[in-house]
């Protein structure tokens, strides 16, 4: 055992040399985008546009100028980021000389790039916080995210990495929190979390938790009232808050749409604790889902809670990570009440809604599980890595489809072969093909776009 403990502080201390994690950072993003690649791969083999991808997304983006289109509000809210990489990919389309249906290939490769960049951000931003060891399980845990039943919903398309930007707030205040008084990082941490808000609306009720380290220094003004001593910290994070507080005030003003048939059934109160359970371990027990009942899912979720809880230490993340989740589960079941039908048991469930929550709280067990270990054994990092490694093991036959549900999109056909199709039978200035993932969607554009 010491000789295995010695190989991990050399790897740590290898790790920790500035000249290499660069180079560090682009191999595990490139290996978590190819995982992700692997995982879902007919979004490569059989490409098409994913509903709102191309219907929505690209349309704007192909009809308005960069800077319209990525302010182009969605259902009543912004989504910069999901712009942002629509934006790349068609840049990269023109910029290769690329034709129009090689675009969906494109999406899906953004969509995986992205994913291995939210994956690999725990190593980039807490490595130091959290240790070297902790980071990377993370990156591997969230790569590895269960997604069984709707991975074709989230790898390879655009529209549902919005749930991510909640997942990015979390972190760059994790990120900000941990050097407080360093303008630069400071700066840097609340444009991207400005950049997420203005994707994932929801992210803002995570924004008090960035005051956390500031509050002997917001005790101080509350005494003195002396503004000149205020860290810019501070001002930067009330600042953040207040753009925040405008955006949501235009839309409120403004008001989300109703979308009637979607999801607009009444609450089911049944649904309540499997939605707990979605929210934190259906990513760990998986592969139990279908005998886990609501006493368990409560008892867990108060054990892990208790943990967090009572090590000063842990406690804030574990408060944090709660709200968090909190959040995340409530702003879209508020508005979407409908979604309680698909837990009235545990099975299966719409994966594109919750997997942020499950890379939240996989984030936090793994630091809390860490914190348990080493007050038990000196060989902490060790059993921690074990463990994690064992439950990837067990986990990696629920973690997706591995392209079964392919069988959804196949008779739907290519967009090579769908936009092709169109440009020879159909006549007039515009053309109508078929996009995924159902026949209901198709879209209709200027003939000498596509073809």
């Amino acid at each position: 055992m010491q000789n295995v403990k010695e190989v991990f502080q050399s790897l740590v201390h290898i790790l920790n040399k500035k000249y290499v994690h660069v180079l560090i950072i682009i191999i595990i993003l490139l290996l978590s985008s190819a995982t992700f690649a692997w995982r879902y791969f007919p979004a490569f083999e059989i490409p098409n546009f994913y509903a709102e991808d191309g219907k929505v997304f690209v349309d704007n983006v192909l009809h308005k100028n960069p800077l319209q289109a990525i302010l182009t509000a969605f259902n009543g809210y912004l989504i910069v980021g999901l712009y942002a990489l629509v934006e790349i990919a068609v840049f990269l389309q023109r910029l290769l000389g690329l034709s129009f249906v090689d675009l969906p290939i494109l999406l899906a490769l953004m969509s995986c790039l992205f994913l291995g960049l939210t994956s690999t951000l725990p190593y980039i931003l807490l490595r130091k916080q959290f240790g070297v060891i902790s980071t990377l399980l993370m990156v591997v845990a969230t790569t590895l995210v269960a997604v069984p039943s709707f991975d074709y919903a989230i790898i390879g398309a655009i529209g549902n990495l919005k749930f991510l930007f909640l997942l990015w707030a979390f972190y760059f205040i994790l990120y900000r929190n941990a050097s407080p008084y360093n303008l630069k990082r400071v700066i840097f941490a609340d444009a991207l979390l400005l950049f997420s808000v203005f994707t994932y609306a929801p992210a803002v009720a995570l924004l008090p938790f960035a005051l956390w380290p500031y509050r002997k220094d917001l005790f101080t003004f509350i005494k003195k009232r002396n503004f000149k001593a205020l860290p810019l910290g501070i001002v930067s994070v009330f600042t953040l808050a207040f753009v925040s507080f405008v955006y949501l005030l235009v839309v409120y003003v403004k008001e989300i749409p109703v979308l009637p048939g979607y999801l607009d059934t009444p609450y089911q109160v049944g649904a309540t604790v499997k939605l707990m359970y979605r929210t934190t371990f259906y990513g760990i027990l998986t592969p139990l889902t279908g005998s886990m009942r609501d006493l368990i899912t409560i008892g867990l979720i108060l054990i892990v809670s208790f943990m967090g809880l009572r090590w000063r230490n842990t406690r804030f993340i574990t408060l944090f990570g709660l709200w968090s989740l909190f959040i995340a589960t409530v702003a879209f079941v508020a508005n979407r009440q409908g979604i309680s039908n698909y837990f009235m048991h545990y099975g299966p469930n719409p994966d594109q809604f919750f997997y942020a929550q499950t890379l939240i709280f996989t984030f936090l067990l793994i630091v809390i599980l860490r914190r348990k270990v080493n007050s038990l054994s000196r060989d902490g990092k060790v059993i921690t890595i074990v463990l994690i490694c064992l439950l990837v093991w067990w986990n990696l036959p629920a973690i997706g489809s591995y392209g079964k549900n392919r069988a959804l999109y196949e008779h739907l056909g290519t967009s090579q072969t769908n936009i092709e199709t169109a440009c020879k039978t159909q006549t007039g200035k515009y053309i109508n093909f078929q996009i995924y993932p159902s026949a209901e969607w198709r879209w209709t554009i200027e003939r000498s776009m596509a073809c």
